[in-house]
């Protein structure tokens, strides 16, 4: 589970004019490495393949106050450029729990920040 500024919402790619800097939650299906050649040197990438979770209202989505946000937990964003994304562009994991609220499957995030040791 991680937390990314990537996809817009919509699974195209988030630009640099966005209005919502907020990471989004998703999960990483897959993780693919693949070799480039780059003026005669081979250079390693890595790509993870990431099912993004939809938004809630803002209403249930802030309900537990900053830094914690709810998202749906049984809906994905349609498949689309942003399921694929850079590793380096990885912000976060995030701890998680699933719950029903209102009916609905949430899952309730709260980021975990990188320490470097």
């Amino acid at each position: 589970m991680i937390l990314a500024h990537w996809s817009d919402g919509d699974c195209t790619i988030a630009g640099c004019n966005a209005v919502d800097l907020t990471p989004r939650p998703g999960q990483i299906e897959k993780l693919l490495l693949h070799n480039l050649f780059v003026d005669g040197k081979m250079c390693l990438h890595l790509i993870a393949k990431v099912i993004w979770f939809t938004e809630l209202d803002e209403s249930l989505k802030n309900m537990y106050g900053k830094p914690v946000e709810v998202w749906r937990s049984d809906s994905f964003e349609r498949e689309g450029p942003a399921v694929f994304i850079p590793v380096q562009r990885i912000k976060s994991k995030f701890v998680y729990a699933y719950k029903t609220i209102k009916s609905k499957k949430v899952i309730i995030v709260c980021p975990r920040d990188r320490y470097f040791v």
